[in-house]
């Protein structure tokens, strides 16, 4: 490690007030600063170190973890119990491409050994994300599929499967290229144990996986048991029982429910863990709330046009059509209009300002600055029109001449409140220049049970005049609000002087109506709320005015540090002024960090296709080289382990360089299997 240069006290001039009120107070900070790193390396500086001050004592009731200075003592044990290994899968491929050794190997009751191990009976041409297929050696024909299970004692299993049942599968034989799993042999084995730990982490969701290790072809994942227990001395570790936090994958809208319930019971207390992290975001920055609202409004507007005119499509049904006098066509209809307001764009545009909470229809989609999950369900709402008049026609008959039983009618409708019921004598035809008539009219209307409600029989007579095709009322009845449903309607007319030919008499049912629709949107309403930045915020001109002026004059000579500082005064007007403090004496530090170089003898054991790697070896014996950092001059030989190179300022970059390139050459081609020579790249 080289020693700094002096320029490293530039980088300190933005503290050298606080540097001039404790310059006596550097040496002693110094060495406190030196005492403790020497007692954190000593503690953690090694892999040995690290795991007997902090693996164990988390890992095992027998350890306690300490504090820095070894003062204070304490259980920090987790409150799982955790496995070396809980799921280990070793995958070897042969010479078709196919892995023909595939060992799954489990620690079931998280005691640290791998007590279940079982060897797939088939080759695997294929991994999938969930399950594998086998196809002949080789090829990609006569396939079968298998998917990921899990034995009710936590053992792994495959069984068999349709190919649409698998995910995320590719072939992996030679059937797709040569050396493929050789060459993507992290991606297969994650491929392979990310299935298998999948469906075991599906049938035991308590089981949690916090590390995962690739080893040549093996794979291993370290996890532990959530649901089992810690043992104690009477007491072994007992096996996994569900959490309650898996009744969540039953039924998901609990976790609302939950998260609900934990809001309500913090958002008072604002020093509970909600308020606390809530505030976050809206600490440091200058801001303003400000509310929105996006409307889903329908306009209705009622609409009298000519029948050959183009009927919209946007209408409230129905469409009523009447003839005038004049012969021309009308009709009348009412046109509707989805209208969005929408105040929020500008504020969703904005990028200072942030959505902290909204409501859609009622509903929290959104609160403090986190989406919350929930969504309205779609709601149908009934839309008005305008009112109407249905003039329905119960009764048309031609007017008799003679007496009144020659145009008699009775009939039974149903009626309701604010129903009128309507007598008229149209004309169709003239029979006389004048166009005018003497008619006597009978009309009678009485409920089922026989009251008379109204009632025109006195056989007065009418002079009436009219044009053809205009009716001419001689009677209306209105049903009041409180009447029955069922009535009876009788009565007749005739024309003593025989001038109403061409003529009938008509009963219609005049009733008014409304017309209306129920439109189904997903949402009608939205009320929003952001937090955005306010203009302006913190000036720091003055800041950086001062900060240019004292870092631009630092200069330090002799142990002396001396500086230039501008502020304003009371005024407002710049006051420059002139600074120096003694610097403590610089540490004295070596020019690198000694290390030693040892090496120990290591017997080649792995096992291949074509056999052990003893028998491909001239010289099975081998050496694994390690370097250590020396504790005072001193190299920390490990058992079994001999110096290579004594503690001093090693340089092996050559070295690394050249292991380097040799691993990076060994997966190029050197045949000139084209016939081309090949430079080294």
């Amino acid at each position: 490690m080289k020693r700094p240069s002096r320029r490293w006290w530039r980088a300190g001039a933005t503290s050298l007030a606080a540097l001039l009120a404790l310059s006596t107070l550097a040496q002693s900070g110094q060495e406190d600063g030196l005492r403790q790193g020497a007692q954190f390396v000593g503690r953690y500086g090694s892999p040995e170190a690290l795991r007997e001050s902090l693996g164990n004592p988390l890992l095992s009731s027998e350890a306690q973890l300490a504090t820095l200075d070894g003062a204070t003592r304490f259980s920090a044990q987790l409150s799982f119990p955790s496995s070396r290994r809980l799921l280990e899968v070793f995958a070897q491929p042969g010479a078709t491409g196919d892995l023909t050794q595939v060992i799954i190997a489990q620690d079931l009751d998280f005691t640290g050994r791998l007590e279940a191990v079982e060897q797939l009976p088939f080759a695997v041409s294929g991994v999938c994300a969930n399950g594998v297929i086998s196809c002949t050696p080789g090829t990609w024909e006569q396939c079968r599929h298998f998917l990921w299970g899990t034995r009710d004692d936590g053992r792994l299993f495959l069984q068999p499967a349709q190919v649409f049942d698998l995910g995320g599968c590719y072939c992996i034989n030679n059937a797709c290229g040569d050396t493929l799993v050789w060459r993507n042999l992290p991606q297969v084995l994650n491929t392979l144990g990310g299935g298998a730990v999948g469906a075991l982490q599906a049938a035991h969701p308590h089981f949690a996986v916090s590390q995962v290790e690739i080893d040549g072809p093996r794979i291993a994942y370290f996890g532990q048991d959530r649901a089992r227990p810690l043992p104690s001395a009477d007491k072994p570790p007992a096996a996994g029982a569900p959490l309650p936090e898996t009744r969540y994958l039953s039924d998901p809208f609990l976790l609302a429910d939950a998260l609900d319930e934990r809001l309500a019971a913090q958002t008072p207390d604002p020093l509970s863990p909600y308020r606390l992290l809530a505030g976050l975001s809206e600490r440091g920055t200058a801001g303003e709330k400000r509310a929105c609202a996006m409307r889903r409004v329908i306009q209705v507007s009622e609409i009298h046009d000519r029948c050959d005119d183009p009927l919209p499509e946007t209408i409230l049904p129905p469409v009523l059509q009447e003839i005038g006098a004049d012969g021309i066509c009308r009709r009348n209809y009412d046109l509707y209009r989805e209208i969005l307001s929408d105040t929020c764009r500008t504020l969703e545009d904005d990028r200072t300002c942030r959505l902290e909470q909204e409501l859609v229809d009622g509903v929290a989609t959104y609160r403090q600055f986190n989406p919350t999950g929930l969504a309205p369900l779609p709601q149908g709402r009934y839309v008005a029109g305008s009112s109407f008049l249905h003039n329905s026609l119960l009764w048309r008959h031609a007017v008799g001449w003679e007496n009144i039983n020659a145009s008699v009618f009775e009939r039974f409708v149903d009626l309701r409140a604010g129903d009128t019921l309507a007598f008229s004598i149209v004309k169709t035809q003239h029979t006389t220049p004048s166009g005018c008539q003497h008619t006597v009219v009978k009309l009678r209307v009485e409920t089922e049970d026989g009251e008379i409600v109204g009632d025109r029989t006195d056989g007065g007579a009418y002079t009436l005049c009219w044009n053809i095709g205009h009716p001419y009322f001689v009677f209306a009845y209105a049903v009041p609000s409180d009447g029955a449903h069922g009535f009876r309607i009788s009565g007749g007319g005739y024309d003593p002087g025989k001038h109403s030919l061409n003529s009938e008499f008509r009963v219609r049912l005049i009733r008014e109506s409304r017309r209306g629709q129920t439109f189904e949107r997903p949402w009608w309403s939205r009320d929003r709320t952001y937090l955005c930045e306010q203009p302006g915020g913190h000036d720091f001109a003055d800041l950086k005015e001062r900060l240019a002026a004292v870092v631009t004059s630092t200069a330090e000579a002799q142990g002396r540090l001396s500086f230039e500082d501008r502020r304003r005064d009371a005024q407002g007007a710049w006051v420059d002024s002139s600074h120096a403090a003694d610097l403590p004496q610089a540490a004295v530090i070596e020019e690198c960090e000694p290390v030693c170089k040892t090496r120990r003898p290591k017997v080649e054991a792995q096992v291949a296709v074509a056999g052990t790697a003893v028998q491909a070896r001239t010289e099975p014996l081998s050496f694994e080289f390690f370097y250590r950092p020396c504790r005072e001059m001193r190299c920390p030989v490990e058992p079994g382990e001999e110096i290579v190179q004594d503690c001093r300022c090693l340089n092996e970059f050559a070295e690394a360089a050249a292991i380097m390139q040799t691993l990076r050459l060994a997966g190029r081609d050197q045949i000139c299997s084209d016939g081309a020579a090949k430079s080294l790249p």
